[in-house]
């Protein structure tokens, strides 16, 4: 979703001197709900909305151009939420930066509780019945102001990734283990709060309880969307939690249910995934098989089946050998082996690229040859072969990054040149 990381093979360079780029070996692009970035060689440049501070400035609300960001540090991978983003440095330490409305920055202090939810607490020493006298941010009554610069996490837990949904972030350490914060109304954090809906300020371990069964150790890829969560094992198992209100979580049975912990997503003609991303009430994973599984909400054609009928179990949208998938608010997008794009899903600001605005009921391809796609609230973003970037859909906080604030049905250039007016 508005979230999601794609590594490709070809990177750009975006230099602090204006028109200045150079293509290296890899990048990774990202879209969030309402900005996009390019990371290459620990340089962060990010455009779009920056009505929080998101983009790590205080600068103008609207970057309709490439900005550097988190300038000083050397980033080695970023993940965007909705109006904020964290990011990993050289040493696997994570920074975030932006709103705060929902703890999704994750910057109390660990020693400010004793890691546990004591009766009568609605979260760690929110109520502070042992007795300790803090209060960890997770009941704010009112919410902290945006910060616009990398904060450091204060428990310095080095982290493998990072990936941002809506409202929260999870990122899976070096040790395999799995943390979230951030908002947890739905238990989309999946850490067990005994029906519990407090956010979280701080990391907290997701583990596996009975009756399901598996390691705690072994994630190897994490899907946020808004309400729920889905994740991958290293045997290729797809489990989720969170709401269910559209089937999203794969149990088959009753939509109303909540997880608060991972469950083992059921049925399906696979059930050995690669990777899952996570949407509004729905989400789309790769198959061991090279496709793509889509379940949950499905009122905007999201699931890509030509119907607007939920499912609660995984089906299949794609054919054709796939790489990989990127999933939107209401949209999504997968790059097939031969360097093609399809999209499908909402497409009233052109996002899934048709330019009569119509919803993509099935996978379009979009023109071009392309080396990764991510996509976002209403706007998507690939980089050609060449290793440059381009987006398509909506463009009215500058998201399309081309000078702009006007949407496109066709992918447009991303600027190289701070001062473009257009490409």
């Amino acid at each position: 979703m508005l979230f999601f990381a794609l590594t490709a093979c070809g990177r750009i360079d975006f230099d602090p001197v204006p028109g200045a780029v150079v293509t290296n070996t890899s990048t990774q692009l990202v879209v969030g709900s309402q900005d996009a970035c390019v990371l290459t060689d620990g340089d962060l440049f990010c455009w779009g909305y920056n009505d929080a501070g998101q983009l790590g400035t205080n600068a103008a609300m609207i970057q309709a151009t490439p900005i550097a960001v988190g300038t000083g540090h050397h980033w080695i991978e970023v993940a965007l939420g909705r109006e904020f983003m964290c990011a990993l440095d050289d040493a696997h330490e994570a920074w975030c930066w932006g709103g705060y409305s929902t703890d999704q920055l994750g910057l109390a202090s660990r020693s400010c509780g004793d890691g546990n939810v004591d009766v009568g607490e609605a979260c760690d020493d929110a109520n502070q019945q042992n007795g300790d006298g803090c209060d960890c941010m997770c009941q704010m009554t009112a919410a902290p102001s945006p910060i616009p610069e990398p904060q450091q996490l204060p428990d310095r837990f080095q982290f493998a990734h990072l990936f941002s949904g809506r409202s929260h972030t999870c990122g899976i350490r070096l040790d395999g283990t799995l943390w979230c914060w951030g908002r947890n109304g739905a238990r989309q954090l999946g850490v067990g709060d005994g029906g519990g809906t407090a956010d979280h300020s701080v990391p907290i371990q997701v583990v596996i309880v009975a009756p399901q069964i598996g390691r705690d150790d072994d994630w190897v890829q994490v899907g946020p969307g808004d309400d729920h969560t889905c994740g991958v094992k290293q045997d290729g198992s797809l489990w989720c939690w969170g709401s269910n209100g559209n089937g999203q979580l794969g149990q088959m049975g009753n939509p109303a249910i909540v997880r608060e912990r991972p469950e083992l997503v059921l049925g399906g003609a696979t059930s050995s995934y690669t990777a899952v991303q996570g949407g509004i009430d729905y989400e789309c994973a790769r198959g061991s098989d090279a496709q793509i599984y889509c379940l949950g909400r499905n009122d905007f054609h999201q699931l890509g089946l030509g119907t607007v009928t939920d499912s609660p179990v995984p089906v299949p949208t794609t054919t054709g050998e796939i790489d990989a998938v990127a999933v939107g608010t209401t949209h999504a997008c997968a790059l097939r082996h031969d360097h093609v794009i399809l999209c499908w899903g909402e497409n009233l600001n052109g996002e899934a690229g048709d330019p009569g605005g119509a919803d993509q009921m099935l996978p379009r391809a979009m023109p071009g040859t392309w080396k990764t796609v991510d996509v976002g609230e209403k706007t998507s973003c690939a980089l050609d072969e060449n290793g440059l970037p381009w987006c398509w859909g909506s463009g009215g906080f500058g998201q399309l990054g081309n000078g702009m604030m006007l949407d496109s049905t066709v992918p447009v250039a991303v600027c190289r040149d701070p001062t473009c007016s257009a490409n």
